[in-house]
């Protein structure tokens, strides 16, 4: 440690470590009262089934840390419980930021956390990766009470009530979900104090319209979007809704657009170009207001040429990802010379 004097984060990723050793190297003099941010992703904490007394366990991993952020994207600490946490109770004045990820299907929900995250009274930001059930979110949110930003990647709000309860908790300013589904009925006009929304699976579009936008100050971010040619008329609605709704941008990092209507045919005809050509254009126009898409995936679009690219080019200026699927093209210079011109980001 005296090579690293003013050493204040420290990342071990893909190791696996004995608690023991990480315990000793945690303990260091100097390094438990500087150390601020550790780094777990990815690595194994081994314990001893029978520890000897006084040896040191997940029970006592952190006694002399003064840690303020803290990432235990582990992939396992050796132990039979389905929910197996070091004992976070030292750092109960300073941590304010905590990553977690359960193993895959352990089935473990959010009420299985109150407990071991309760003595965390400063604790403002929180991350669980691999939760997939919003029960029990009420009482750990009264059991961190200067809790404003929960990210929960993987889970979903299933149902009004799960909405409502989220709506409640008025701590919450920046929310992180997977979807929202089985809504009944809208909360776009109620009081929220939401600033940042993140959806980072599939959304339909009903369910935006059905969302506090109101309050949002940063981007909201969806994970995947999809939408047809000449699709449902209350998705063209839906998309006139969000448009008038939101004053803040809208980032889609996955947009899926299929160009195949319901009535195609197997030979492509002059009056079936047409009006794909009438259907591409009315999609961009709907889409266009969203402004930012990450991958921008096309299925279904035949004969594609560089008009095609001009008339694209809108959703896709700041993509990074653009496929086309399920269809044939006339690759030409000026083809290529649109792509690159027209979408200068797309790096794939």
């Amino acid at each position: 440690m005296d090579s690293f004097p003013s050493l204040t984060s420290l990342s071990l990723h893909n190791y696996a470590t004995p608690c023991s050793g990480l315990a000793s190297l945690l303990a260091h003099p100097a390094l438990s009262l500087q150390l601020q941010q550790l780094d777990l992703t990815g690595t194994t904490i081994l314990q001893a089934k029978r520890p000897k007394p006084g040896a040191a366990t997940l029970a006592n991993l952190f006694h002399a840390s003064r840690l303020k952020q803290l990432r235990l994207l582990t992939k396992k600490m050796v132990g039979e419980a389905k929910l197996l946490l070091p004992n976070l109770q030292p750092l109960s004045q300073y941590l304010t930021q905590l990553c977690l990820q359960q193993p895959k299907g352990s089935g473990v929900g959010l009420d299985k956390f109150t407990a071991p995250l309760q003595p965390l009274a400063q604790l403002q930001v929180l991350k669980i990766s691999c939760i997939h059930r919003l029960e029990g979110l009420p009482g750990l949110l009264q059991a961190l009470p200067r809790l404003h930003t929960l990210q929960l990647p993987d889970a979903a709000v299933k149902g009004q009530e799960q909405m409502d309860a989220l709506l409640a908790a008025t701590q919450l300013t920046s929310i992180q979900l997977s979807s929202l589904k089985g809504l009944t009925s809208s909360c776009a006009d109620v009081p929220c104090s939401w600033q940042r929304l993140e959806l980072t699976g599939r959304v339909g579009w009903m369910t935006l319209t059905y969302l506090p936008l109101h309050s949002l100050s940063q981007a909201l971010v969806l994970g995947h979007l999809g939408i047809r040619a000449r699709d449902n008329p209350d998705v063209a609605a839906a998309l006139h809704l969000l448009a008038e709704a939101i004053t803040v941008p809208v980032q889609i990092m996955e947009l899926a657009v299929n160009m195949r209507s319901p009535d195609y045919l197997e030979v492509i005809t002059p009056e079936l170009l047409q009006q794909q050509g009438v259907d591409l254009a009315q999609l961009v126009a709907l889409l266009q207001p969203l402004q930012c898409c990450g991958k921008v995936n096309v299925r279904g679009l035949y004969e594609v040429t560089a008009a095609d690219v001009l008339a694209l080019a809108p959703l896709c200026w700041d993509c990074t990802h653009f496929a086309l699927h399920g269809g044939s093209m006339e690759p030409s210079l000026q083809f290529w010379r649109q792509l690159v011109q027209l979408m200068p980001a797309v790096q794939k």
